[in-house]
This record gives C-alpha cells, structure tokens and sequence, in this order.
C-alpha cells in the first residue's frame, strides 16, 4: 500500500539525490541485489523507508562510526583488566608467602588449585579478554572504513529532507564528522576521486551531458521515485580514468618538453632533479605503491630522462669556433 507523501512548506526545495555515478573508484555493479522485495514508494514512512533506500543500492548507507565511543569502552576495559591483575597477583603473592615448605602452593599445581578467589578471578578474567580482543579487533576494523564521500552524504541528507522520514532530531546523524561508508574502495586513486568527481559533475550538469550520456534505468528498489536517479558506474568511472591518465601524461611529458628547450647544461640538471622529485612525490601520494616501488619509478624515469639528454639533444649541439680573428657559430649534428 503505497503512502501518502508530505507536502513540503514553503521555501523548502526537492533536491536530487543518488547520483552515485560520481564513485568512478568503485565496481557498483558486483554489489547489487538482483531483485528487491518492495519498490521504495511502497515502503511506508519512518526507519522502514531509510533502511529500505540503504539497502537498495551499495553507494546509498553512511553510518556513523562512534570512535570516540569505543575507544572509551576499550580503555574502560583496558583498566578492568590492569584491576584483575593487580589482584591475582596478590593473591599469588600472599599465597607464596605463607606456603610452608616454599613449594607447597595451589599456585604451583592448577589442577589441584584449591583456592576459589583464584579461580574465580582467572575464570573472570577469561571473560573479559574475550570481549577485550574482540571489541580491539573490531575497532580496528571500523578505522579502516573509508570515509563517506561527500556525494553520498548529500544523498542521504536530500533524501532525509525531501520526505522527512524520521523525525528532525534522530536525523542530524547525517551532520556528524564522523560518518564511514561500507562500500569497498578498489580503485588506487582514490585519494584523487573526490575532486575528480566535482570537477566532472560540475562540467557534466552544466552542459547537460550528464542526463543524456551515464543515465541508466533504476532499480525495481528506486522504481517510481522521482528524487532518486542512477547513473552507470562503468563510464562514470571510464570518465575519472581517463582524466587521470590525462593528468600522468602531462606531468610525465612536462619535463622532456622542458629539457628539449633548456641548452644550458646546469639548467638541464635542475629540470632533471625537479622532474624526478614531482614524479616520485605523486607516485608516493596518489597511488598505493610501496617505498621500493617508488624508488623505482623514480630511477626509471630520471633515467629515461638522463637518455633523451644524451641521445636527442646532444646530437644537435650548438659550437662556436674562432679561425685568426673570425668566429663561426653553427651545429653539430651526431
């Protein structure tokens, strides 16, 4: 039974939502459900309606990541250990104390233990380490969520203004600074999809091209909801690929161009240091390569650098002679 939608107050605006087309680092169609039971427009109003938009699409759910929280509750456990700790280890010392011979302790023989205190608080502090480890394990776990992109928080946020599913108060989540996302980046230039992503859908929405090229039929999910739209991830993401290699070809060929038009040998030296150096900085900072691996780019390209020097421009050399008082200036060609 579909629902009745609210009608927005005055000055209030529909925003869209769900151009998850921007994600060029991601593989979105591997994560997909093939079928969804219920179109979103029948999902009824409340926690069932945002749940049902964050399970229809793997771009769509941001959640909060509760950092500070849980670094709480684990230094909370930390210290209830350190606690139990101290304990049992009076007690091994007490006991060790009043042993008569010195060796005669249940500490030594924990099958025979007969000292329940003991027991009791090794068993308690089993319990408590389990926990301990897990909850460790875990938090590490979250830190290593991406942080959610800028593009779904605008999604999540229009949506959550555009139907006012739950109430203004419980809704302010999607303004914390804390919110990860669960989707898996796979892409080794994801420190450069933010801003690619603006660049691209600001030049795609103002020309219009977006619409016309990357719009693809929504899922049975989103069917019928006008404020949802998706786009197609494959050249979306061919687009972000393609301006990146733009980028490479520029800064890879940058510094042949200039050493083709530096004659001074010192200058030629600087331009070959300066290159080498912005080569091996964004290798290092846009990409996942190793401290070896950067190394070895580095030296590869400085190398293919120090060849074209010595194989291109020293075949045309420009040399001055002087004959009795006559100077000649030509070239050399090797």
């Amino acid at each position: 039974m579909a629902s009745a939608q609210p009608t927005l107050p005055l000055g209030v605006t529909r925003y869209p939502t769900i151009s998850n087309g921007a994600a060029s680092a991601l593989d979105l169609e591997k994560g997909l459900e093939s079928k969804a039971s219920e179109p979103l427009r029948n999902v009824p109003l409340g926690y069932s309606y945002i749940a049902a938009y964050a399970d229809g699409h793997e771009v769509a759910p941001v959640f909060r990541r509760f950092g500070a929280l849980k670094a709480r509750v684990l230094y909370t456990q930390q210290a209830e250990l350190e606690e139990k700790e101290e304990t049992l280890a009076r007690i091994d010392l007490q006991e060790s104390l009043n042993a008569d011979p010195v060796w005669d302790t249940d500490n030594m023989r924990w099958l025979e233990d007969r000292n329940k205190e003991r027991t009791d608080l090794i068993a308690d502090i089993a319990k408590r380490l389990r926990r301990y480890e897990k909850d460790l394990i875990l938090y590490r776990q979250i830190r290593q969520f991406p942080n959610a992109k800028k593009w779904q928080k605008e999604n999540f946020r229009a949506i959550l203004r555009n139907k006012e599913p739950i109430c203004q108060e419980e809704s302010g989540f999607i303004e914390k600074g804390d919110l990860v996302s669960i989707m898996k980046e796979v892409d080794d230039v994801s420190e450069l999809s933010e801003w690619i992503s603006d660049i691209r859908r600001s030049t795609f929405n103002n020309f219009g091209l977006k619409e016309l090229l990357f719009r693809k039929k929504e899922k049975a999910v989103y069917e019928g909801s006008d404020e949802i739209t998706l786009y197609s991830s494959k050249w979306m993401r061919i687009v972000g690929r393609t301006f990146f290699g733009a980028l490479v070809g520029v800064v890879v060929t940058s510094g042949v161009v200039v050493l083709y038009y530096v004659k001074v040998d010192e200058w030629r030296l600087l331009v070959l240091g300066m290159s080498t150096l912005v080569c091996a900085i964004l290798t290092a900072v846009f990409t996942t390569a190793k401290k070896g691996e950067v190394f070895a780019v580095a030296a590869a390209y400085c190398a293919v650098l120090v060849v074209f020097v010595g194989t291109v421009l020293e075949r045309n050399s420009e040399v001055t002679l002087r004959l009795g008082d006559t100077w000649i200036n030509g070239t050399v060609t090797g």
